[in-house]
């Protein structure tokens, strides 16, 4: 189904044209809103104010992948970060993702296509029992600028008619004027008693926007309280060690110094001097809920960068182990990741950090990989199956923090920097998870400086836009 012609006008006219705070009032778009999907992105202006507005996600659709990519740079300049974008011809595709999973659907200005009844019943479909589906169309007397997608405007009561059709759609109230020259439907989804159909709890629900209750500042100061810590800061470079090797290395050759300033109640913090930079490092934080717990605290004790060397399976064999990958992506098979942003296949490093660690990093005398990761919550369900899927899609290894540790970044605007030390094939032979010298830990060292070296050049200052 195609939803935009050639010949409709240019950006700035649709800039001008709507109201659109107006619009989202009579359509009832209000802050408590969940998840919503909206059909059709357009050049952006609707898709960016009604994110605004909710207190979920909105998960936009266009079989446009121009339209999608000018919509994400407008929502990346506006500092909107709730929107999930889908290339999708609905009706070759389907909308896409379970049913059940959204609060709304907005269909904007695409009822004049071939299968009206099939478009309505597919929207039904998406949202939960008792969930809307949102129609704004072109009236059918305004005097609209021309083009092959204005065309055809359906009255109210011809989509109300359709909407009887899906066996599952009603029209609730009346008939909205949208000025200048559109008109606004609010069709319910009769409630239902059957859950099978919503989304498990991960994936709905998330109100990405919204201020969490329990925050780790406040963590920290009663852990303080509790143990009688004054207050104190963390250095500004710090390491996760998720298997405990560097931290063993540095307490056994007396380089590590117990940090009597942490106040997490889970672990434990050494600091330690490379050059001139004096850094920390956790060991034993495995698992994406437990790094992004420790991340969170270090951030708020005065953390500036917290860099991430877990050790992990190979998925392509790009070479033998063990070395390193600095990971540009995470595939988020994990749940952590999904309590900060939206739902996506992907986590990317911040595009600062990114370029800051390719800097940091060059010319590194280890072995260094640069690619996306897989990052999962279980390593024994690992299957067949599953590790073939990774490998084509040029996943390099499989690990278990990164995609959580990106998420969070993204979220919180905090720069974080994954490493994977690829060390083993998932012990298929025998003589795997070999690190290399003092269990991996020089290697580790060395990367560290370099890091704590272009920090130091660039002044202590990572600024994230």
């Amino acid at each position: 189904m195609k939803l935009r012609e050639s010949g409709m006008p240019d950006e700035a006219y649709w800039e001008t044209l709507f109201d659109v705070g107006l619009i989202l009032d009579r359509l009832g778009i209000g802050d408590r809103l969940g998840n919503v999907l909206e059909m059709g992105c357009g050049y952006g202006t609707f898709t960016v104010a009604v994110a605004r507005r909710i207190a979920g996600t909105l998960t936009t659709l266009d079989i446009d992948p121009a339209m999608i990519e000018r919509t994400r740079e407008r929502a990346a300049a506006a500092g909107v970060w709730n929107v999930v974008y889908v290339v999708r011809d609905v009706f070759a595709d389907g909308f896409g993702g379970a049913a059940g999973g959204w609060d709304a659907c907005l269909l904007f200005n695409i009822l004049h296509c071939e299968q009206p009844v099939r478009l309505l019943a597919e929207a039904a479909r998406v949202v939960r029992p008792g969930g809307a589906v949102l129609v704004i169309h072109w009236r059918w007397d305004a005097a609209t600028p021309r083009g092959p997608s204005m065309e055809i405007r359906p009255r109210p009561e011809q989509i109300a008619e359709w909407a009887k059709e899906t066996h599952v759609l009603g029209a609730e109230g009346p008939v909205m004027e949208l000025p200048p020259w559109h008109y606004g439907l609010r069709l319910r989804r009769r409630e239902s008693s059957d859950r099978k159909m919503r989304l498990p709890p991960l994936l709905r629900d998330k109100f990405h926007k919204r201020a969490p209750v329990f925050t780790p500042e406040n963590l920290l100061r009663e852990a303080r309280r509790q143990k009688r810590l004054a207050r104190g800061g963390v250095p500004e470079i710090c390491a996760l060690d998720p298997d405990g090797d560097l931290v063993r290395h540095l307490r056994k050759t007396g380089a590590a110094e117990h940090s009597l300033a942490w106040a997490c109640y889970h672990t434990e913090l050494y600091t330690f001097t490379l050059g001139c930079e004096r850094l920390g490092v956790i060991g034993c934080a495995v698992g994406a809920p437990f790094a992004v717990l420790v991340a969170e605290e270090l951030f708020a004790s005065g953390c500036k960068l917290v860099v991430s060397v877990t050790s992990a399976g190979q998925i392509l064999a790009v070479r033998p182990p063990p070395y390193f990958v600095l990971a540009t992506r995470a595939l988020r098979d994990e749940g952590t990741s999904y309590h900060y942003l939206p739902a996506a296949d992907y986590a990317e490093i911040l595009p600062e950090v990114l370029a800051f660690a390719q800097a940091a990093l060059r010319g590194a005398n280890v072995a260094l990989e640069t690619g996306a990761v897989w990052t999962t919550d279980a390593p024994f369900r690992e299957t067949e199956e599953a590790v073939e899927l990774a490998k084509r899609d040029q996943l390099l290894a499989v690990e278990m923090e990164t995609a959580a540790l990106y998420a969070f970044a993204a979220a919180r605007r905090k720069p974080v920097l994954c490493l994977a030390q690829v060390t083993n094939c998932m012990a298929r032979g025998e003589g795997d998870f070999e690190k290399g010298e003092a269990e991996g830990s020089t290697a580790v060292l060395a990367l560290l400086g370099q890091i704590a070296a272009e920090w130091r050049k660039r002044g202590g200052r990572l600024p994230l836009s």
